[in-house]
């Protein structure tokens, strides 16, 4: 785990490496349960909220001028952490995602799709044809996304 902010428990990172001998076993077994039971333990879902002032932002009287930070429990987040491997390993294994679909997978990147599209390219040229990009950015797009319906899809 990486250095991180503890959530509302007050449990850090480094205080977990500290004592992971002793508690490691149980960690595992509690991470286990979880995941064959399907449950995620409450206290791994609640989060502190703090702001934290954007970059090169001079008003610090707008709202614009902040982001919050969810503080989340470390353990919480190392449960997700192996969720989330478990879930690329059997994208992968089992082919169940695009083969150009490139985020949070095990060793592919941004940088293998823009070398996919740089071919595309090229091997449009050498066939004379015209090539349109068109990328798109919508600022704030997620935040109008409603929750139920994502949970949902």
């Amino acid at each position: 785990m990486g250095s991180t902010s503890p959530g509302s428990d007050n449990i850090t990172v480094d205080l977990l490496k500290a004592v992971w001998h002793i508690i490691g076993t149980h960690v595992r077994h509690l991470f286990e349960r979880c995941l064959s039971t399907g449950h995620h333990p409450k206290p791994f879902k609640e989060a502190e909220v703090v702001m934290i002032a954007k970059p090169r932002r001079r008003d610090l009287t707008s709202p614009r001028a902040w982001r919050p930070v969810s503080l989340l429990s470390c353990l919480g987040k190392g449960l997700e952490r192996l969720i989330a491997r478990r879930l690329a390993w059997a994208a992968v294994h089992y082919s169940i995602l695009h083969p150009q679909q490139a985020g949070a997978l095990p060793k592919r990147s941004a940088t293998d799709l823009v070398a996919a599209l740089i071919h595309d390219i090229e091997e449009a040229f050498a066939r004379k044809k015209v090539v349109t990009l068109v990328t798109m950015d919508i600022q704030g797009a997620f935040d109008t996304v409603m929750c139920n319906r994502l949970v949902l899809r």
